[in-house]
């Protein structure tokens, strides 16, 4: 199967995700911006060597990097108004604020 035909049925299954709407794409959409993110957890978690005070920057640097990797590879894939970069930007902050938080407390 051709790298075009993949996103091609890809792009059609979040058509049938948006007919389906309510909890079901609710649910789809927050799988999928927590599995965007396990490499971020997986690096910067409590715990790891890389969860210092003093790499936050790295954090929003690994971010923008991968955000801009994605936005390349997986352009239009989502619909607009699925809002998908502003719900992985949302729980980015959400995730870093707990671990520095936890940090910070430590």
């Amino acid at each position: 199967m051709q790298k075009n035909g993949v996103k091609e049925q890809l792009s059609e299954a979040c058509l049938v995700m948006t007919a389906i709407g309510g909890q079901a794409l609710n649910d789809l959409r927050s799988w999928y911006s927590m599995f965007f993110l396990e490499p971020y957890r997986e690096l910067f978690e409590p715990g790891k060597p890389n969860a210092t005070f003093e790499n936050t920057k790295r954090r929003f640097a690994w971010f923008k990097r991968t955000v801009k990797e994605a936005n390349q590879q997986f352009q239009d894939l989502f619909p607009a108004n699925w809002q998908m970069n502003e719900l992985i930007a949302f729980e980015f902050c959400r995730m870093t604020k707990l671990h520095l938080d936890e940090i910070l407390s430590s």
